[in-house]
Protein backbone atom coordinates (compact mmCIF):
# COMPACT_ATOMS: atom_id res chain seq x y z
CA UNK A 1 0.00 0.00 0.00
CA UNK A 2 1.63 3.55 -0.70
CA UNK A 3 0.47 6.36 1.55
CA UNK A 4 -2.31 8.91 0.24
CA UNK A 5 -2.50 11.07 2.89
CA UNK A 6 -0.67 11.70 6.37
CA UNK A 7 -1.57 13.86 9.76
CA UNK A 8 -0.56 14.51 13.43
CA UNK A 9 -4.10 14.51 15.80
CA UNK A 10 -6.79 14.68 13.19
CA UNK A 11 -7.15 13.49 9.52
CA UNK A 12 -9.02 15.19 6.39
CA UNK A 13 -8.74 13.95 3.48
CA UNK A 14 -10.35 14.09 -0.16
CA UNK A 15 -10.18 10.15 -1.65
CA UNK A 16 -10.77 7.80 -4.40
CA UNK A 17 -13.34 5.44 -3.33
CA UNK A 18 -11.48 2.29 -2.70
CA UNK A 19 -10.37 0.36 0.42
CA UNK A 20 -7.79 1.82 3.16
CA UNK A 21 -5.69 1.25 5.83
CA UNK A 22 -5.94 3.70 8.90
CA UNK A 23 -2.75 3.61 10.86
CA UNK A 24 -2.98 5.43 13.64
CA UNK A 25 0.69 5.86 16.08
CA UNK A 26 0.82 7.01 20.12
CA UNK A 27 4.74 6.75 20.63
CA UNK A 28 5.89 3.48 20.25
CA UNK A 29 2.12 1.95 19.62
CA UNK A 30 0.10 1.39 16.52
CA UNK A 31 -3.43 1.01 15.99
CA UNK A 32 -4.69 0.12 12.41
CA UNK A 33 -7.77 0.01 10.92
CA UNK A 34 -9.20 -1.54 7.10
CA UNK A 35 -12.08 0.42 5.76
CA UNK A 36 -14.24 0.63 2.62
CA UNK A 37 -14.42 3.84 1.05
CA UNK A 38 -17.46 4.94 -0.92
CA UNK A 39 -19.16 8.01 0.73
CA UNK A 40 -17.84 10.64 3.22
CA UNK A 41 -16.80 9.13 6.27
CA UNK A 42 -15.88 9.67 9.86
CA UNK A 43 -13.87 7.07 11.64
CA UNK A 44 -12.61 7.97 15.79
CA UNK A 45 -10.20 5.90 16.15
CA UNK A 46 -8.48 5.67 20.14
CA UNK A 47 -4.71 6.10 20.84
CA UNK A 48 -3.08 2.45 21.14
CA UNK A 49 -2.23 1.98 24.74
CA UNK A 50 1.71 2.00 24.79
CA UNK A 51 4.42 0.17 26.46
CA UNK A 52 5.81 1.06 29.81
CA UNK A 53 7.55 -0.36 32.65
CA UNK A 54 4.98 1.59 34.71
CA UNK A 55 1.54 0.66 35.92
CA UNK A 56 -0.16 2.95 34.19
CA UNK A 57 -3.80 3.03 33.06
CA UNK A 58 -4.17 2.44 29.43
CA UNK A 59 -0.69 0.82 29.04
CA UNK A 60 0.33 -2.70 27.80
CA UNK A 61 2.06 -4.31 30.72
CA UNK A 62 -0.15 -3.13 33.34
CA UNK A 63 -2.43 -5.57 36.11
CA UNK A 64 -4.99 -3.07 38.09
CA UNK A 65 -3.47 -5.12 41.21
CA UNK A 66 -0.11 -3.91 40.33
CA UNK A 67 -2.03 -0.30 39.81
CA UNK A 68 -4.23 -0.56 43.12
CA UNK A 69 -0.58 -1.92 45.55
CA UNK A 70 1.86 0.69 43.98
CA UNK A 71 -0.02 3.42 44.84
CA UNK A 72 -0.83 1.71 48.39
CA UNK A 73 2.94 0.87 48.98
CA UNK A 74 3.85 4.46 48.11
CA UNK A 75 2.14 6.49 50.58
CA UNK A 76 3.68 4.32 53.15
CA UNK A 77 6.94 5.01 54.03
CA UNK A 78 8.50 1.52 56.00
CA UNK A 79 12.11 2.29 56.08
CA UNK A 80 13.75 5.58 57.21
CA UNK A 81 17.36 6.61 55.43
CA UNK A 82 16.81 10.64 56.55
CA UNK A 83 14.64 13.09 56.18
CA UNK A 84 13.25 15.72 53.64
CA UNK A 85 12.91 13.37 50.90
CA UNK A 86 11.37 10.40 49.30
CA UNK A 87 12.49 6.96 47.29
CA UNK A 88 10.10 4.56 46.03
CA UNK A 89 11.34 1.37 44.02
CA UNK A 90 8.61 -1.24 42.52
CA UNK A 91 9.95 -4.21 40.55
CA UNK A 92 7.37 -6.71 39.34
CA UNK A 93 6.89 -9.49 36.63
CA UNK A 94 4.07 -9.43 34.02
CA UNK A 95 2.22 -11.96 32.12
CA UNK A 96 -0.89 -12.42 30.58
CA UNK A 97 -1.90 -15.54 32.35
CA UNK A 98 -1.33 -13.43 36.11
CA UNK A 99 0.83 -16.52 36.71
CA UNK A 100 4.80 -15.52 36.73
CA UNK A 101 7.18 -17.80 37.05
CA UNK A 102 9.83 -15.98 39.20
CA UNK A 103 8.52 -15.50 42.87
CA UNK A 104 11.18 -12.25 43.28
CA UNK A 105 11.38 -9.75 40.86
CA UNK A 106 13.67 -8.07 42.96
CA UNK A 107 16.34 -10.90 43.24
CA UNK A 108 19.71 -9.53 43.03
CA UNK A 109 18.20 -5.44 43.65
CA UNK A 110 19.94 -3.37 46.40
CA UNK A 111 19.52 0.68 47.33
CA UNK A 112 23.04 2.30 47.65
CA UNK A 113 24.07 5.58 48.80
CA UNK A 114 26.05 7.76 46.77
CA UNK A 115 29.74 6.25 48.37
CA UNK A 116 28.28 2.59 47.19
CA UNK A 117 27.43 1.67 50.74
CA UNK A 118 24.21 -0.63 50.78
CA UNK A 119 21.18 0.78 52.71
CA UNK A 120 18.86 -2.45 51.74
CA UNK A 121 18.23 -5.27 49.52
CA UNK A 122 15.23 -5.44 48.32
CA UNK A 123 15.06 -8.78 47.28
CA UNK A 124 14.65 -9.63 51.22
CA UNK A 125 11.54 -7.73 51.01
CA UNK A 126 9.36 -10.52 48.41
CA UNK A 127 6.43 -11.53 49.69
CA UNK A 128 4.17 -14.76 47.94
CA UNK A 129 0.76 -13.63 46.13
CA UNK A 130 -1.26 -15.09 43.87
CA UNK A 131 -0.88 -12.95 40.67
CA UNK A 132 2.28 -11.93 39.19
CA UNK A 133 4.93 -11.09 42.05
CA UNK A 134 5.93 -7.43 42.91
CA UNK A 135 8.40 -5.98 45.43
CA UNK A 136 7.51 -2.88 46.95
CA UNK A 137 10.05 -0.09 48.87
CA UNK A 138 9.21 3.07 50.15
CA UNK A 139 11.55 5.00 52.11
CA UNK A 140 12.22 8.54 53.49
CA UNK A 141 15.91 9.55 52.44
CA UNK A 142 17.53 12.95 53.03
CA UNK A 143 17.77 15.35 50.02
CA UNK A 144 20.48 13.84 47.32
CA UNK A 145 21.82 11.37 45.08
CA UNK A 146 21.84 7.55 45.90
CA UNK A 147 22.29 4.00 43.49
CA UNK A 148 20.25 1.46 42.57
CA UNK A 149 22.13 -1.58 41.43
CA UNK A 150 21.90 -5.04 39.55
CA UNK A 151 24.18 -7.84 41.01
CA UNK A 152 24.18 -10.84 39.21
CA UNK A 153 25.49 -14.25 40.01
CA UNK A 154 28.40 -13.97 38.09
CA UNK A 155 29.49 -10.79 40.01
CA UNK A 156 28.44 -7.98 37.15
CA UNK A 157 27.02 -5.16 38.73
CA UNK A 158 24.79 -2.70 36.67
CA UNK A 159 23.93 0.70 38.31
CA UNK A 160 21.82 3.75 37.85
CA UNK A 161 21.63 7.01 40.10
CA UNK A 162 18.28 8.00 41.33
CA UNK A 163 18.04 11.52 42.67
CA UNK A 164 16.14 12.34 45.49
CA UNK A 165 15.05 15.98 45.40
CA UNK A 166 13.69 18.27 48.25
CA UNK A 167 10.26 17.69 48.69
CA UNK A 168 9.85 15.11 46.29
CA UNK A 169 8.90 11.46 45.73
CA UNK A 170 11.59 9.85 43.64
CA UNK A 171 9.64 7.12 42.08
CA UNK A 172 11.35 3.87 39.54
CA UNK A 173 9.45 0.88 38.50
CA UNK A 174 10.83 -1.87 37.13
CA UNK A 175 9.74 -5.13 34.73
CA UNK A 176 11.70 -8.27 35.31
CA UNK A 177 12.78 -9.09 31.86
CA UNK A 178 11.23 -12.06 30.09
CA UNK A 179 13.72 -15.22 29.92
CA UNK A 180 15.16 -15.97 27.09
CA UNK A 181 17.82 -19.06 25.90
CA UNK A 182 20.73 -17.11 25.34
CA UNK A 183 20.50 -15.11 28.72
CA UNK A 184 19.49 -17.95 31.10
CA UNK A 185 17.09 -16.50 33.85
CA UNK A 186 14.94 -13.29 34.27
CA UNK A 187 16.33 -10.27 35.57
CA UNK A 188 15.05 -7.30 36.82
CA UNK A 189 15.67 -5.12 33.92
CA UNK A 190 17.10 -2.01 35.86
CA UNK A 191 18.25 0.06 32.67
CA UNK A 192 14.99 0.15 31.45
CA UNK A 193 13.29 1.29 34.86
CA UNK A 194 11.39 4.63 34.20
CA UNK A 195 11.24 7.22 36.53
CA UNK A 196 8.64 9.61 38.37
CA UNK A 197 9.16 12.37 40.54
CA UNK A 198 6.29 12.90 43.12
CA UNK A 199 5.66 16.30 44.99
CA UNK A 200 2.79 14.94 46.47
CA UNK A 201 4.48 11.87 47.61
CA UNK A 202 2.45 8.91 45.88
CA UNK A 203 2.08 6.91 42.83
CA UNK A 204 -1.24 7.85 40.85
CA UNK A 205 -1.97 5.02 38.18
CA UNK A 206 -4.28 7.47 36.37
CA UNK A 207 -1.99 10.84 36.02
CA UNK A 208 -2.38 11.94 32.49
CA UNK A 209 1.31 13.88 32.99
CA UNK A 210 2.82 10.57 33.85
CA UNK A 211 1.38 8.80 30.89
CA UNK A 212 2.82 12.62 28.41
CA UNK A 213 6.38 11.35 30.62
CA UNK A 214 6.39 8.11 28.43
CA UNK A 215 5.62 9.30 25.72
CA UNK A 216 7.84 12.15 26.31
CA UNK A 217 10.84 9.73 27.20
CA UNK A 218 10.18 7.20 23.64
CA UNK A 219 10.02 10.55 21.89
CA UNK A 220 13.58 11.32 23.03
CA UNK A 221 14.89 8.29 22.34
CA UNK A 222 13.99 8.52 18.11
CA UNK A 223 16.26 10.77 15.86
CA UNK A 224 13.87 12.54 14.54
CA UNK A 225 10.88 14.65 15.54
CA UNK A 226 7.44 12.51 16.42
CA UNK A 227 5.17 14.33 18.66
CA UNK A 228 2.37 16.51 17.27
CA UNK A 229 2.18 19.91 18.11
CA UNK A 230 -0.34 19.40 20.75
CA UNK A 231 1.55 16.95 22.41
CA UNK A 232 4.57 18.74 22.74
CA UNK A 233 2.62 22.19 23.56
CA UNK A 234 0.81 19.70 27.00
CA UNK A 235 4.34 18.40 27.85
CA UNK A 236 6.10 21.94 27.67
CA UNK A 237 3.05 23.40 29.30
CA UNK A 238 4.69 26.75 31.00
CA UNK A 239 2.66 26.23 34.28
CA UNK A 240 3.54 22.24 34.34
CA UNK A 241 3.98 21.29 37.53
CA UNK A 242 5.37 17.74 37.20
CA UNK A 243 9.48 17.67 37.32
CA UNK A 244 10.40 14.56 35.20
CA UNK A 245 8.09 15.60 32.68
CA UNK A 246 9.19 19.06 32.58
CA UNK A 247 13.22 17.33 32.50
CA UNK A 248 12.25 15.24 29.46
CA UNK A 249 10.38 18.34 27.89
CA UNK A 250 13.52 20.50 28.37
CA UNK A 251 15.77 18.18 26.71
CA UNK A 252 12.89 17.98 23.62
CA UNK A 253 12.57 21.71 22.79
CA UNK A 254 16.90 21.78 23.25
CA UNK A 255 17.13 18.84 20.22
CA UNK A 256 14.13 19.68 18.09
CA UNK A 257 13.25 23.53 18.71
CA UNK A 258 17.03 24.80 19.73
CA UNK A 259 16.30 28.01 18.37
CA UNK A 260 13.23 28.63 21.00
CA UNK A 261 15.57 29.81 23.61
CA UNK A 262 12.67 31.55 25.63
CA UNK A 263 10.99 28.57 25.63
CA UNK A 264 14.22 26.43 26.84
CA UNK A 265 14.93 28.99 29.98
CA UNK A 266 10.92 29.42 30.78
CA UNK A 267 11.09 25.61 31.34
CA UNK A 268 14.72 25.57 32.98
CA UNK A 269 13.62 28.15 35.34
CA UNK A 270 10.22 26.36 36.24
CA UNK A 271 12.55 23.06 36.72
CA UNK A 272 15.01 25.17 39.33
CA UNK A 273 11.92 26.08 41.32
CA UNK A 274 10.89 22.73 41.04
CA UNK A 275 13.90 20.93 42.08
CA UNK A 276 16.42 23.46 43.40
CA UNK A 277 20.06 24.20 42.13
CA UNK A 278 21.43 20.61 42.63
CA UNK A 279 19.88 18.49 40.52
CA UNK A 280 22.27 17.12 38.12
CA UNK A 281 19.91 16.54 35.50
CA UNK A 282 19.23 20.40 35.99
CA UNK A 283 22.40 21.30 35.91
CA UNK A 284 23.11 19.96 32.62
CA UNK A 285 20.41 21.38 31.28
CA UNK A 286 21.30 24.74 32.29
CA UNK A 287 24.96 24.26 30.71
CA UNK A 288 22.95 24.76 27.33
CA UNK A 289 21.10 28.22 28.78
CA UNK A 290 22.07 31.29 26.43
CA UNK A 291 21.75 33.29 29.66
CA UNK A 292 23.54 31.06 32.64
CA UNK A 293 21.08 30.80 36.31
CA UNK A 294 23.72 32.20 38.95
CA UNK A 295 22.46 29.97 41.06
CA UNK A 296 22.82 26.81 39.28
CA UNK A 297 26.63 25.82 39.84
CA UNK A 298 28.21 24.47 36.44
CA UNK A 299 30.16 21.65 37.55
CA UNK A 300 28.82 18.25 37.35
CA UNK A 301 29.15 16.43 40.87
CA UNK A 302 26.85 13.75 40.68
CA UNK A 303 25.92 11.33 38.39
CA UNK A 304 22.02 12.34 36.61
CA UNK A 305 19.40 10.52 35.71
CA UNK A 306 18.85 11.33 31.89
CA UNK A 307 21.46 9.88 29.57
CA UNK A 308 20.58 13.12 27.40
CA UNK A 309 21.83 14.83 30.54
CA UNK A 310 25.26 13.40 30.53
CA UNK A 311 25.72 13.34 26.58
CA UNK A 312 25.34 17.39 26.90
CA UNK A 313 27.92 17.58 29.69
CA UNK A 314 30.51 15.43 27.63
CA UNK A 315 29.76 17.44 24.55
CA UNK A 316 30.45 20.81 26.85
CA UNK A 317 33.58 19.46 28.75
CA UNK A 318 35.20 19.66 25.77
CA UNK A 319 35.82 22.71 26.15
CA UNK A 320 35.25 23.12 29.14
CA UNK A 321 36.83 20.96 31.40
CA UNK A 322 35.39 22.06 34.65
CA UNK A 323 31.92 20.93 34.18
CA UNK A 324 33.53 17.33 35.22
CA UNK A 325 35.51 17.75 38.23
CA UNK A 326 38.15 15.38 38.43
CA UNK A 327 37.56 13.97 41.92
CA UNK A 328 34.49 12.48 42.36
CA UNK A 329 31.71 9.71 41.77
CA UNK A 330 30.81 11.19 38.30
CA UNK A 331 34.37 10.90 36.52
CA UNK A 332 34.96 7.45 38.57
CA UNK A 333 31.83 6.32 36.52
CA UNK A 334 33.25 7.79 32.96
CA UNK A 335 34.96 4.75 31.56
CA UNK A 336 31.97 2.51 32.92
CA UNK A 337 28.62 3.96 31.10
CA UNK A 338 27.14 1.37 28.69
CA UNK A 339 24.71 2.15 26.18
CA UNK A 340 21.28 2.68 26.81
CA UNK A 341 18.30 4.37 25.56
CA UNK A 342 16.48 6.80 28.27
CA UNK A 343 18.10 6.48 31.30
CA UNK A 344 22.41 6.62 32.44
CA UNK A 345 23.48 3.27 33.15
CA UNK A 346 27.23 2.27 34.14
CA UNK A 347 28.48 -1.40 34.48
CA UNK A 348 31.07 -3.09 36.59
CA UNK A 349 32.35 -6.17 35.32
CA UNK A 350 33.92 -8.55 37.82
CA UNK A 351 38.07 -7.85 38.05
CA UNK A 352 39.69 -10.17 36.25
CA UNK A 353 43.74 -10.98 36.64
CA UNK A 354 45.98 -11.37 34.21
CA UNK A 355 49.09 -13.50 34.16
CA UNK A 356 51.01 -10.93 34.94
CA UNK A 357 48.66 -9.95 38.25
CA UNK A 358 47.67 -6.88 36.91
CA UNK A 359 43.77 -5.98 36.79
CA UNK A 360 41.95 -5.89 33.48
CA UNK A 361 38.44 -3.94 33.50
CA UNK A 362 36.72 -1.11 31.70
CA UNK A 363 39.76 1.00 31.66
CA UNK A 364 41.35 -1.74 29.45
CA UNK A 365 38.57 -2.11 27.00
CA UNK A 366 38.25 2.19 27.06
CA UNK A 367 41.87 2.23 25.71
CA UNK A 368 41.45 -0.51 23.04
CA UNK A 369 38.34 1.09 21.47
CA UNK A 370 40.26 4.40 21.17
CA UNK A 371 43.82 2.50 20.04
CA UNK A 372 41.04 1.01 17.17
CA UNK A 373 39.83 4.12 16.53
CA UNK A 374 42.87 6.02 15.82
CA UNK A 375 44.16 2.81 14.04
CA UNK A 376 41.05 3.34 11.57
CA UNK A 377 41.85 7.06 11.06
CA UNK A 378 45.33 6.02 10.51
CA UNK A 379 44.43 3.77 8.00
CA UNK A 380 41.70 5.42 6.20
CA UNK A 381 45.08 8.85 5.77
CA UNK A 382 47.64 6.46 4.72
CA UNK A 383 44.39 5.40 2.66
CA UNK A 384 44.15 8.95 1.16
CA UNK A 385 48.15 9.66 0.78
CA UNK A 386 48.56 6.61 -1.02
CA UNK A 387 46.17 7.54 -3.10
CA UNK A 388 47.83 11.23 -4.02
CA UNK A 389 51.59 9.34 -4.20
CA UNK A 390 49.86 6.78 -6.92
CA UNK A 391 51.42 3.36 -7.84
CA UNK A 392 55.15 3.38 -7.75
CA UNK A 393 55.21 5.90 -4.71
CA UNK A 394 53.03 3.14 -2.94
CA UNK A 395 55.84 0.73 -4.03
CA UNK A 396 58.51 2.18 -3.00
CA UNK A 397 57.74 3.78 0.25
CA UNK A 398 56.19 0.16 1.01
CA UNK A 399 59.43 -1.28 0.25
CA UNK A 400 61.57 1.08 2.16
CA UNK A 401 59.28 0.60 5.48
CA UNK A 402 59.30 -3.45 4.82
CA UNK A 403 63.35 -3.16 4.70
CA UNK A 404 63.93 -0.63 7.57
CA UNK A 405 61.76 -2.36 10.08
CA UNK A 406 63.31 -5.93 9.18
CA UNK A 407 66.89 -4.78 9.71
CA UNK A 408 65.39 -2.67 13.22
CA UNK A 409 64.26 -6.06 14.75
CA UNK A 410 67.78 -7.96 13.17
CA UNK A 411 69.63 -5.74 15.30
CA UNK A 412 67.00 -5.81 18.63
CA UNK A 413 66.18 -2.05 18.36
CA UNK A 414 62.88 -1.35 19.88
CA UNK A 415 60.19 -0.08 18.03
CA UNK A 416 59.25 3.47 19.06
CA UNK A 417 56.29 4.18 19.77
CA UNK A 418 53.69 6.80 17.23
CA UNK A 419 53.33 10.28 18.44
CA UNK A 420 49.93 10.69 19.90
CA UNK A 421 48.28 11.70 17.08
CA UNK A 422 46.48 15.01 16.51
CA UNK A 423 42.93 14.89 16.46
CA UNK A 424 40.36 17.40 15.06
CA UNK A 425 37.34 18.58 16.83
CA UNK A 426 34.78 16.59 15.22
CA UNK A 427 37.35 13.83 15.79
CA UNK A 428 37.16 14.56 19.34
CA UNK A 429 33.46 15.40 19.43
CA UNK A 430 32.92 11.71 17.90
CA UNK A 431 34.65 9.96 20.14
CA UNK A 432 33.00 11.56 23.40
CA UNK A 433 29.55 10.84 21.97
CA UNK A 434 29.79 7.18 20.79
CA UNK A 435 32.14 6.22 24.16
CA UNK A 436 29.99 8.62 26.41
CA UNK A 437 33.07 10.03 27.87
CA UNK A 438 33.76 13.45 29.15
CA UNK A 439 36.90 15.20 27.20
CA UNK A 440 39.40 15.23 30.90
CA UNK A 441 38.80 11.34 30.66
CA UNK A 442 39.82 11.43 26.58
CA UNK A 443 42.94 13.40 27.24
CA UNK A 444 43.89 11.18 30.58
CA UNK A 445 43.74 7.90 28.20
CA UNK A 446 45.44 9.12 25.12
CA UNK A 447 48.55 9.85 26.76
CA UNK A 448 48.48 6.78 29.00
CA UNK A 449 48.23 5.18 25.05
CA UNK A 450 50.58 7.38 23.61
CA UNK A 451 53.51 7.90 26.62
Amino acid sequence: MNTVAHSVGDLSADLLPGLYKIRVRNGPGVEEKLISLDRDLFVDIQPPPIFSPIPLAGTTRSHEYHMLRAMNASRSPLHDFGQGAGLFVFCREWTTSNQGASPNPATGISLADENGNQLLDLGSLAVETPNDHSVAMCATVAPGSYRLRLTQSGGTVTERALFASPGCQTQIFILLSPPTWSSGPSLPDIAGGAVIISPKFEFDPQDRRTQLGEIARYALTQKRRVLSDQLRLEIVDEKFDDPMLGLLGAHLVLRDEPENVELFETVTNNLLRLLGPDHPDLRALCLRRKNPLPSVPRALDTPPMLRASWDITVSVSLEDPSSFPEAGGVMEIADKVIPTGSWLVWRRDPIVKSASGSSAGSSNALAQSLEEFIAARARQEASRRADDQGVFGRLSSSLFDLISNSFDKLRGKPQPKPPMPTLSTEDREELARVLGIPGPLLNSVLKKIFD
